[in-house]
Formats: structure tokens, C-alpha cells, sequence
């Protein structure tokens, strides 16, 4: 996870339970990202599990954004990542 200059990045490793052969990285770079919030007792991302991912169309100051969360389960703490962002790049 890198947040800065109201841009966040998620390196996301997907394990593909159908074949058990192995996984796939997908890079989710929000754009313009407003209403940063951080849960959970230490900022460290390591292996996290995605327990729970939500993301809604809504209208923020006049404009179309994304609302998203995220429940991440990590070894020792739960964490939740909240914000609302304009765009959203998504890189195979």
C-alpha cells in the first residue's frame, strides 16, 4: 500500500483457488483520493488478507466518485481503509 500526493496504490496478490496453480498481481491505483481514513493498531502491510471490499458510485462535491472500503486481516490486527476517490486505473 502507498499513499501519497492524494494517490493510493494496492498491489494486490490473487491465489487461483480453481486451478491451485500459483497467483496473479493486479496493481488498483485510486486518482484524487479524498477522505483518507486508516483503522487498526499498526500500519504495516504484510500479506493482509482481503477480508471485505466495498465501493459505491456517489456524488461528492458535485462530482461523480468511488466510495470504498476495506477490511484487511492481517497476522496480529483487523485494519480498515476508507476513502472516496475520483478514478481508479486498474493494471494487470
Amino acid at each position: 500500500v502507498i499513499f501519497e500526493n492524494n494517490r493510493l496504490e494496492l498491489q494486490i496478490y490473487l491465489y487461483n483457488w480453481e486451478t491451485n496453480k500459483g497467483t496473479r498481481s493486479i496493481r488498483l491505483i485510486f486518482k484524487e483520493i479524498r477522505n483518507f481514513t486508516f483503522k487498526g493498531t499498526e500500519e504495516k502491510f504484510d500479506c493482509d488478507s482481503i477480508v471485505d471490499f466495498s465501493c459505491e458510485e456517489i456524488i461528492h462535491l458535485n462530482e461523480v466518485c468511488y466510495k470504498v472500503k476495506l477490511f484487511l486481516d492481517g497476522d496480529t490486527n483487523m485494519k480498515i481503509i476508507e476513502f472516496i476517490g475520483k478514478e481508479v486505473e486498474v493494471i494487470f
